[in-house]
């Protein structure tokens, strides 16, 4: 009797192990395919570069408001060299209009030299790539001077432009940021374009287009890039001043996430820069030297239920194995003592 009991409970395993297994394992695979769609922070790949400084994916919304819009006092300071509307798109130039970005999705992309001077030096003084082509400064030229290739994160998001109305179901615009992972890379890409621009100033060919490329400071390229909504890596008080340090700035400043830009329009005015923990800028304050606020954005970040989701899927999938386990355990055991 107690050997076919022992069998009994045997094949009665044999059976049921399956199914235990199965659904166990179903059970996991649902979760971990919830927890993968979820992740608020997805990472995509590892950098493959030597640099102390990462990038967290941001997701979900970020929605910016006008707080101070004093138009008189930007025309007094700043002048008419820049408008609000330089700095931002839409209508930037009430007190109370919003705006608001929508973060989707973000991955490491290794990217050539001649891309980044494409999209940032080449487009910000109006010069025709394609014109370049022409003249002898194709890919080719590019990869054979300037080596060296970066490794960088793109950031796509959707924008909504700044309005007195309602935000639209629709954005306004698609867009992609690059987030260099590494402040002497910036260092290399200013060195490099000052390099070119020796050369492509002294080509007879481009002078008789009338072309030519301006001599940039280090505070001259941070001022553009913050134009552009520059976004830092983490950890963002580090990354900031081996950033300024690295491109030798005169004129900024660093405490903590807050970045200080000193500029002379009609008046010496500041611009004051606060960025959250992903490297992106919350808070845009315009002031005067005497420290009068006179234009101010400010931006929050709707509750995210990504986190409270994945914890409560966390929890749940130990219940389920917990579950499961018990009740195969009291089987046998019940079997046993039978």
């Amino acid at each position: 009797m107690h050997l076919k009991t022992k069998n009994y409970c045997n094949s009665w395993h044999r059976r049921n192990s399956r199914p235990f297994i199965s659904k166990s394992w179903l059970s996991i695979m649902v979760m971990f395919f919830i927890m993968i769609i979820i992740n608020p922070q997805g990472k995509g790949y590892p950098y493959g570069g030597e640099t102390q400084y990462s990038y967290a994916n941001q997701r979900g919304a970020q929605f910016f408001q006008i707080d101070i819009c004093d138009l008189s006092q930007w025309n007094d300071t700043i002048g008419d060299s820049f408008s609000p509307e330089d700095w931002f798109d839409g209508a930037p130039n009430k007190t109370g209009n919003v705006a608001k970005r929508l973060y989707l999705r973000g991955f490491y992309i290794p990217i050539r030299t001649d891309d980044l001077f494409r999209r940032m030096f080449f487009r910000w003084f109006d010069i025709d790539y394609w014109a370049l082509h022409t003249l002898g400064y194709n890919n080719s030229y590019f990869d054979t001077r300037y080596e060296h290739w970066f490794w960088i994160w793109e950031l796509d998001y959707s924008q909504w432009e700044f309005t007195s109305e309602q935000l639209d179901h629709e954005p306004d615009e698609n867009y992609y940021r690059y987030v260099i992972l590494d402040p002497l890379d910036y260092q290399y890409l200013l060195t490099n374009y000052d390099d070119f621009r020796q050369v492509f100033n002294n080509d007879p060919d481009v002078q008789a287009l009338n072309y030519s490329l301006p001599q940039v400071s280090g505070d001259e390229f941070l001022f553009y890039l913050v134009l552009e909504d520059l976004i830092v890596a983490s950890p963002v008080n580090g990354f900031l001043r081996d950033l300024i340090d690295t491109l030798d700035c005169q004129n900024v400043t660093v405490e903590g996430n807050t970045m200080e830009l000193r500029f002379h329009g009609n008046k010496d005015y500041i611009l004051e820069l606060k960025f959250n923990e992903n490297g992106l800028i919350d808070r845009n304050i315009f002031k005067t030297a005497q420290g009068i606020t006179f234009f101010k954005i400010t931006s929050w970040y709707p509750m995210d239920f990504a986190p409270l989701i994945l914890i409560i899927s966390i929890v749940g999938l130990i219940a389920i194995i917990g579950l499961q386990v018990y009740k195969w355990r009291k089987k046998v055991k019940f079997f046993k003592n039978n």
